[in-house]
């Protein structure tokens, strides 16, 4: 099972059982939202990800291309495969256009949300991201006695124990990963040296092949 392909627990400790998050924060920083770390953060979930279908899905329309210059070989005449060899074409030209598509249409969404502020702590088994404006909003709620006692500020947490979740360190960022999902990149300036460090280390041993490098 993908449980026994990397350790779960610090020092012999199953946090899972006791915490959720996994314990005490290992690190914790605020930063702002950047288009051009969110789109370097893109483009290298493309390279990691997104190439290996593309790649996949062409060889399968070369392949079926085959088929039908195999058939007119045979029959020259055969109408139909220069209609599939057509849409083949056409789904070529679609599939390799689209990702740059995606990426027009997401640097054009996070331009809008340039300069937000974001904290980001990290747990030994959890990520959470909230904006700031999150923050200011619940502390008025707060202070007007409009919050549960057990209510928290709102965030996103992403469970690292999760098999869907990986993550891919690079020079000057983290790129979180959740299978079919969701992205998000973290600059590595949102943390001190000493603390990047330490969520390498740590990190890296929790999620183990789910942690790159």
């Amino acid at each position: 099972m993908l449980d026994k392909m990397f350790d779960e627990s610090i020092d012999g400790e199953d946090f899972y059982q006791t915490d959720p998050m996994g314990g005490e924060p290992i690190a914790g920083g605020v930063y702002l939202s950047d288009t051009e770390l969110i789109m370097n953060g893109f483009r290298l979930f493309q390279k990691r990800y997104g190439m290996k279908n593309i790649i996949i899905q062409l060889i399968l329309i070369a392949l079926a291309i085959g088929v039908q210059i195999t058939a007119l070989v045979i029959d020259r005449g055969a109408q139909s495969a220069w209609a599939l060899i057509g849409v083949c074409v056409a789904l070529a030209v679609i599939i390799i256009l689209r990702p740059r598509k995606i990426a027009k249409d997401l640097e054009n969404n996070i331009k809008e949300l340039e300069g937000t502020k974001y904290s980001c702590i990290v747990y030994p088994l959890a990520v959470k991201i909230s904006t700031e404006q999150d923050r200011i909003d619940f502390e008025n709620r707060e202070k007007n006695g409009e919050t549960d006692e057990d209510e928290e500020i709102p965030a996103t947490v992403i469970h690292l124990d999760n098999p869907a979740v990986e993550i891919v360190e690079d020079s000057d960022k983290y790129l979180l990963y959740i299978k079919k999902s969701n992205m998000y990149v973290i600059p590595k300036s949102a943390f001190s040296d000493e603390d990047n460090k330490l969520i390498s280390e740590r990190l890296q041993k929790i999620m183990g092949i789910r942690y790159k490098v």
